[in-house]
């Protein structure tokens, strides 16, 4: 279910602006590598736990929602928004599906 248009515009305009501050395609391309400071940026706005229910501290969104916000993120870097987004899925689903708390 998709989140509120509010809470996911919201969302968004919020990683629009941290982005177009903090991410310079060209300067990361240049270094190889994402910097820690801009992966602990991107858990302080919540990215990494988009998917993740509530119940766990995740903001509980679906995939559609979450796809907007990795989107945006492309459109100013796409090693970030892969990181992202890859996160979103692949490395958070199967610890939600059979871990333990």
């Amino acid at each position: 279910m998709p989140a509120p248009p509010d809470v996911a515009t919201e969302l968004r305009t919020q990683v629009r602006r941290w982005a177009l501050t903090n991410l310079d395609a060209g300067a990361l391309e240049e270094l190889g590598h994402v910097p820690q400071r801009i992966l602990a940026e991107l858990a302080e706005l919540g990215l990494f736990s988009l998917t993740l229910p509530e119940a766990h501290g995740g903001a509980g969104l679906g995939i559609a929602d979450a796809c907007l916000l990795v989107e945006e993120l492309a459109r100013h870097d796409r090693s970030v928004a892969t990181t992202v987004g890859l996160h979103l899925g692949l490395g958070t689903r199967g610890i939600v599906a059979f871990g333990a708390p």
